[in-house]
């Protein structure tokens, strides 16, 4: 995936192709972890965002940034998906409805 999506730490921003979008500091760090591909789990995304074990309050909060960075990333042509009780991944959207959004972007 890291072919599709550069993700800039410094300035929070990700680009993909001549696309970008503006980021939060977390929403960042949580794009750089899935873009490095395949299934990024709960406890794999916790401990490189906070640093820490999976606290209670961990997967409402990763919930919270991942409809956050589902409405952002519609426009590089990307899509987060949920693997239900494992955790998420970045993929490209191939659904219609993207194509030809991203083709009235160009």
């Amino acid at each position: 995936m890291t072919n599709l999506l550069e993700v800039d730490m410094n300035r929070n921003v990700a680009h993909a192709g001549d696309r970008s979008i503006q980021l939060t500091a977390i929403e960042a760090e949580f794009l750089h972890v899935l873009a490095r591909g395949g299934v990024a789990r709960y406890g794999h995304i916790i401990s490189q965002i906070w640093g820490m074990n999976e606290p209670d309050w961990a997967k409402n909060t990763i919930k919270y940034y991942v409809v956050q960075l589902r409405r952002k990333l519609v426009g590089l042509g990307l899509k987060i998906i949920t693997h239900r009780g494992v955790g998420f991944e970045l993929v490209r959207d191939q659904s219609p409805v993207c194509a030809g959004m991203l083709s009235t972007l160009a």
